[in-house]
């Protein structure tokens, strides 16, 4: 073989190796995340997938519709630094709608979005490498916990009779919060704390309700950077209290990174998150399951789990 001859066919060599190195990097955990895209839209949201981690377990979990839910459109009813109070409606049509419809905000009766698969779905850069078949995406087999602070994880999903789609995150440090009871007082501001992680492309999601039995139920919705502490305006503690309360009230706070991205039936979201249970209450409200969790000369009203 001739010195030149001998020379490309070690350059084709090398060639086809660096191309089945690319093809190996494209197959294994990822190396680094894009800029996340942030959240869906909510008029255009038609699915979501999680890993969560939990302060004892983890799980990776999805689902795509093809079409939006009309009771998950929120409607914004005030706003105010990082915080915003929504609620959800629940549109009525007439006449009202079939088995099978579902009643838009139009007023309109439309088919109810059902479950589609979108190809097997692969997630990687977790602690385990997830791999989920069409119709079934979830695993609750996952190690604890299911990610590091700071992996690159990357989500990718056959597309089966739809196009093919990616997403990305990153793992989040492991939420923690002091011991504390958080007050909701008329007139003041509350005021939120946690220990801080500073991750890269992570934010803090807070979510409170105090009405868990009205009719048009409220949430509290805040979005801040992982600074340690947020504070709810005094204006907005008056506006969702003046929403009603009812029952024990629930307060979670995630550490979180969102990605999203546009297919043909809308809009699908990737959210990575830790979440913690804050312990939340109403001034001048007492929850109960029974009479004997009220005062002596109070009855529990059952239906509204409230003392009266």
């Amino acid at each position: 073989m001739s010195a030149r001859i001998e020379i490309l066919v070690v350059a084709a060599i090398l060639a086809i190796a660096a191309c089945d190195g690319d093809n190996e990097d494209d197959d294994g955990p990822p190396t680094e995340t894009p800029d996340l895209r942030g959240e869906c839209d909510q008029e255009a949201e038609v699915g979501r997938f999680y890993v969560q981690h939990e302060p004892d377990h983890s799980v990776v979990s999805g689902e795509v519709k093809d079409g939006v839910v009309p009771m998950t459109i929120l409607e914004e009813i005030a706003a105010e630094g990082d915080c915003r109070l929504m609620r959800r409606n629940n549109p009525q049509c007439d006449p009202a709608c079939e088995g099978g419809e579902a009643c838009d905000h139009d007023g309109e009766c439309v088919p109810y979005p059902q479950v589609v698969g979108v190809g097997e779905v692969r997630i990687l850069g977790l602690n385990k490498d997830v791999t989920m078949g069409e119709g079934a995406y979830f695993d609750t087999s996952m190690p604890h916990p299911g990610f590091d602070p700071g992996a690159h994880v990357r989500l990718e999903a056959a597309g089966g009779g739809y196009e093919p789609f990616e997403l990305y995150g990153r793992g989040v440090t492991p939420l923690e919060l002091p011991a504390e009871t958080w007050v909701l007082r008329e007139g003041e501001p509350l005021e939120i704390s946690w220990t801080a992680a500073g991750d890269e492309q992570a934010h803090m999601l807070l979510t409170f309700n105090i009405d868990q039995h009205g009719n048009t139920p409220v949430t509290m919705f805040c979005v801040s950077d992982d600074t340690g502490s947020l504070q709810v305006p005094a204006s907005l503690v008056d506006a969702f209290k003046e929403q009603g309360v009812s029952g024990y009230s629930a307060a979670n706070l995630y550490r979180i990174t969102t990605d999203s991205v546009e297919m043909e039936l809308g809009c699908v979201q990737f959210d990575i998150y830790s979440h913690a249970t804050g312990d939340l209450q109403v001034e001048g409200h007492l929850p109960c399951d029974g009479d004997e969790d009220c005062p002596d000369g109070m009855t529990c009203d059952i239906p509204t789990n409230t003392c009266v």
